[in-house]
């Protein structure tokens, strides 16, 4: 029985009565004849009364579902989005007394900075090659930032934006590409035992909506604010 179809970045849940049950997984690619077997079938025991929390991971060229302990899944969870565009067909679902946006969740300050992207890439740039001197030195200060107040990380967000200029999906892929890059700089450069999760969100929540969407210089200029990567660091204080 079809339950949701997964983004990444994205969470569902589903409230059945106890015992026995298989979880199957089987990519879809957009556009593609959808094949019939699944990648992986995992075997779960649910237990009465409480939550079973699992991700699905990328092992060698197939996806399979991995266990995860409550209090790792909960902080994944409150950085992604619950995925609702489908509805799910499993019949014997029950109805949640909450949903898993109202389970409590481990509090923790989170620090919010803002890195326009003109100052990190190269206009309409993305990868490593677009990241300049200046890029590399932002996220370097970047860095030095968490080393100075942090005695723990447990947990940062890169989300990348873009401007309105060009097409929704293109821009959605330069946002996931800039957050992308981001994150393996981090990585590269320090913080490879921190959990670090990155997602782009294309043009939505612009900063500015008056500009215009040509790629005339003027536009460009004017739509600056909007090309940004904001990363949300969680963790202790110093």
């Amino acid at each position: 029985m079809y339950h949701a179809t997964l983004e990444r970045n994205a969470y569902s849940f589903l409230c059945v009565n106890p015992g026995a049950v298989n979880l199957g997984v089987k990519p879809v690619k957009v556009g593609s004849q959808d094949k019939d077997r699944y990648d992986s079938i995992s075997a779960l025991e649910l237990q009465a009364g409480g939550n079973q929390y699992v991700r699905v991971v990328e092992d060698g060229v197939i996806k399979v579902l991995q266990p995860v302990r409550e209090a790792e899944a909960l902080l994944e969870i409150a950085g992604s989005r619950e995925q609702i565009h489908t509805l799910s067909r499993v019949t014997p679902a029950q109805v949640c007394r909450h949903s898993v946006a109202e389970t409590p969740k481990p509090k923790e300050p989170v620090q919010t900075m803002s890195l326009g992207a003109d100052a990190l890439f190269d206009f309409a740039g993305s990868g490593r090659k677009a990241l300049g001197v200046q890029g590399r030195v932002v996220l370097d200060n970047l860095m030095n930032n968490v080393r100075a107040n942090y005695s723990i990380v447990n947990h940062v967000r890169v989300i990348g934006y873009a401007d309105p200029i060009g097409s929704e999906q293109q821009n959605e892929r330069l946002s996931f590409e800039r957050a992308q890059t981001v994150k393996e700089y981090l990585q590269e450069n320090g913080l490879q035992s921190s959990r670090i999760t990155a997602q782009g969100r294309g043009s939505s929540a612009l900063v500015v909506s008056t500009c215009g969407r040509a790629a005339t210089e003027a536009d460009i200029a004017c739509n600056s604010p909007n090309r940004r990567v904001m990363v949300e660091i969680s963790g202790t204080r110093r």
